[in-house]
């Protein structure tokens, strides 16, 4: 098991021994190692884990702006403008409004029917 101090150590040393590890590993990836290859291009190019999208959606002030957001979604989805992925998380976001939003409504209606009940 590694002890506390141990990544501090290892730290120490990269910072000694960085560049010319990170100049062998480039040589390996240019001689063929694709191992060396594959680690080099990994740290220079990590992954994309999240991207900024733009879609054009229609502004959504209540639920009932809900159906043609989700439209536009789809559309933007299966015009190739938006991978499905994207595309789903938007319409989750989008539902999650209209829940807020029919929350809402469904607070001011109760209040309503209370407020019309006769007291105690």
């Amino acid at each position: 098991m590694a002890q506390r101090g141990d990544r501090a150590k290892l730290e120490a040393i990269f910072a000694a021994e960085g560049e010319s590890l990170v100049r062998t590993a480039i040589g390996m990836a240019l001689a063929g190692d694709s191992s060396a290859l594959k680690q080099s291009l990994d740290r220079l190019m990590p992954p994309v884990k999240e991207r900024l999208i733009k879609v054009a959606l229609p502004p959504v002030a209540s639920a009932n702006d809900v159906p043609a957001a989700i439209a536009a979604v789809v559309g933007a989805v299966s015009r190739g403008e938006l991978p499905t992925s994207e595309g789903t998380a938007l319409v989750s976001m989008i539902s999650a409004m209209r829940q807020a939003y029919e929350l809402v409504d469904l607070a001011a209606r109760l209040e309503a029917i209370e407020r019309a009940l006769p007291g105690p």
